[in-house]
């Protein structure tokens, strides 16, 4: 679904990280879109600049649809550490591989020390 942008002169806060977004204000939020820094070559995790991976490796994609890569994904769920969240992290950590369990446990090193997932990966 294309979500039409209302005013394309609004501008956002340096602190938005994510848009959520609906057909209209009567409708259900459809899309959530994470806001993240990037240069032409490397995506940086907003909360944490010392974490980055080369920017075509943040995607990836199945059956046609483009999709951030779960653990990134997962990275940016970890601050809040919502129940939603955990049962996010519970379904997806066991389906990673050896090499993205190995970065997003890294990557919550960094960002996050201590972090209870760290020990689950």
């Amino acid at each position: 679904m294309l979500c039409p942008i209302v005013n394309q002169t609004d501008s956002l806060s340096e602190t938005c990280e994510n848009l959520w977004l609906r057909a209209s204000g009567a409708d259900p939020w459809e899309c959530d879109v994470i806001l993240t820094d990037t240069t032409p070559t490397t995506w940086t995790f907003k909360r944490d600049a010392r974490v980055t991976l080369p920017l075509e490796e943040i995607l990836w994609t199945r059956e046609g649809i483009t999709y951030l890569r779960p653990e990134v994904q997962l990275l940016h769920k970890a601050r809040a550490l919502s129940k939603n969240d955990q049962a996010d992290f519970d379904a997806c950590a066991p389906l990673l591989d050896t090499q993205s369990r190995a970065w997003l446990r890294d990557a919550l090193g960094v960002a996050h020390p201590g972090h209870p997932w760290i020990f689950d990966l």
